[in-house]
């Protein structure tokens, strides 16, 4: 059998970090659902499978107390990985097994979490079933598992699209040069569509796919990855729950927060549908009928147990979340199916307001709820709005830091910034507050270094940042058009400077260890 056994390897995999395979944000998510959560801190055991470049595993393992442990079968992917967990010194097992041969390992602990995103819908049957048996075998009683996976019925119009470019590229015989040959995959599938195929017509959601396809919306790496694999298998909500449940796993909540507000996504006349519906997996399989859905982000729990409400108030209250966001950079209303959620109103404005106090410090519900500010809000309004602020990624749930995770992510944030001298490819650092990443876009990275070297002024930032973007070949744009000469490129720079020390810098410095 081929070592990559049908999945895509001839490009690697995008250097992106996923919020919700921190332990933190599980733990909050089956918290929301009134579950059981799993173990998180000290005694966690945790392990993701196809960790992919190893940025989400890494910063979770800085950031954290616990073990981690995981595989990717794609060994550029592990050597990459496994350099950026030899800078923090975090607690990490990372291999280049195969499912099969990383079940086998003789040292396995077990574990409380277990996070496949982006694997189920990518790989064969066969790896599923060795998957399944990890969970039965290697999952603690109580522990959880995050899989995320590409859906019906919102996946459905899309199929002939991927069909296409999968055999566009498994027909290329121009040479080896994976992304040209992917590029080709795109042209060929563009002058199809242009030719406003009845197919286009039929399925408008199909046709806005492809505009972004057009329009570079998608990296080489992307499509590849997404498109090109062997094998690549659409699954409804109930063959996965299925599935899960021969490991003895029940569904407790989405991992994407505000999925599981029925409110925001649900007519009158749904949720009264819904309400009649007694099965659990034919209700939540209806649910993705009513919004379309198209990728599923799931956490299932071995032993699922419903904490009684007087507990759960409690532990609502003990919970202590931080803004990850500038209070000026909250915008006034989060998009949701049915609409809008105001951040103007009382409550949401108000608990924004207090996570912002102190200079970003993080705060427990019960120290909000002293507040005479919330005075009168009923605990479920403010839960609610705790609830959106962190599901739009505004806020997040937080921990007490311990000297380790402060040094191992103080580490590992000396790692990603010298990378930045030479590579924009990493933008998250690691937060012992979050307890994972932290969006840093690469500009904010070099402003960082800048303040490191003692430049204090706007000019002077401006000016280290032009250098250093010189050396790699990276140019300021401006309204669309790329700025040549020092001059005009310091001149734009020097005012993002400003706001960064102005507005960004506080937040940076309440989440990231430096």
């Amino acid at each position: 059998m081929n070592w990559s056994d049908g999945y895509f390897t001839g490009l690697a995999y995008t250097h992106g970090y996923y919020s919700q395979l921190n332990p933190l944000q599980i733990r909050m998510a089956c918290l929301a659902g009134g579950f059981e959560p799993p173990v998180v801190g000290e005694g966690l055991h945790y392990l993701e499978l196809g960790y992919g470049q190893g940025v989400s595993i890494n910063a979770h393992a800085s950031a954290n107390e616990g073990s981690f442990w995981g595989t990717d079968f794609n060994p550029a992917h592990a050597a990459g990985a496994r350099a950026m967990a030899g800078a923090s010194g975090a607690k990490v097992t990372l291999h280049d097994d195969s499912f099969q041969d990383f079940l086998a390992r003789p040292d396995l602990p077990e574990f409380d979490v277990v996070s496949l995103h982006g694997i189920w819908s990518w790989i064969s049957e066969e790896n599923r079933e060795i998957i399944l048996r990890l969970l039965r075998t290697r999952l603690k009683v109580g522990g959880a598992v995050l899989i995320s996976y590409n859906c019906l019925p919102g996946w459905a119009p899309l199929v002939p699209i991927r069909e296409l470019l999968a055999l566009c590229a498994g027909r290329d015989e121009r040479g080896a040069d994976k992304e040209q040959a992917i590029v080709r995959c795109i042209e060929l599938a563009r002058s199809i569509f242009e030719a406003q195929p009845v197919y286009l017509a039929d399925n408008p959601v199909a046709s806005q796919y492809l505009e972004k396809l057009k329009t570079g919306g998608f990296s080489p790496n992307y499509i590849a990855h997404e498109f090109l694999n062997r094998d690549w298998k659409l699954a409804g909500f109930a063959d996965v729950a299925t599935a899960m449940g021969r490991a003895k796993l029940d569904f407790a909540a989405s991992a994407r927060l505000l999925s599981n507000i029925d409110a925001f996504r649900i007519t009158e006349t749904g949720l009264r549908t819904l309400e009649a519906i007694g099965d659990p997996i034919l209700r939540e399989s209806a649910r993705d009928y009513m919004v379309n859905e198209r990728f599923r982000s799931d956490i299932f729990v071995k032993g699922l147990r419903r904490i009684p409400m007087p507990e759960l108030h409690e532990r609502w209250c003990n919970e202590r979340f931080v803004m990850t966001t500038p209070r000026e950079d909250l915008p006034k209303e989060v998009l949701i199916p049915l609409g809008h959620v105001s951040l103007q109103d009382a409550v949401p404005s108000t608990i924004a307001d207090l996570l912002c106090q102190d200079d970003y410090r993080p705060k427990t519900v019960s120290e909000m709820l002293a507040s005479p500010v919330l005075g009168g809000v009923a605990f479920d309004d403010v839960v609610r709005a705790i609830i959106v602020l962190v599901g739009a990624g505004f806020a997040s749930p937080a921990q007490m830091p311990t000297a380790q995770t402060m040094e191992r992510s103080r580490q590992f944030n000396r790692y990603v910034l010298r990378r930045a001298l030479s590579t924009t490819e990493l933008e998250y650092l690691a937060s012992p507050v979050t307890g994972g990443g932290v969006h840093v876009p690469h500009i904010c990275q070099l402003f960082i270094l800048a303040l490191e070297r003692g430049i204090r002024s706007s000019s002077g930032m401006a000016a280290f940042v032009w250098e250093a973007l010189e050396k790699i070949g990276e140019k300021i744009k401006k309204d669309g058009r790329r700025l040549d000469t020092r001059e005009e490129s310091i001149a734009c720079i020097e005012p993002l400077a400003e706001v960064f020390t102005r507005k960004h810098l506080p937040v940076f410095m309440a989440l990231i260890a430096l």
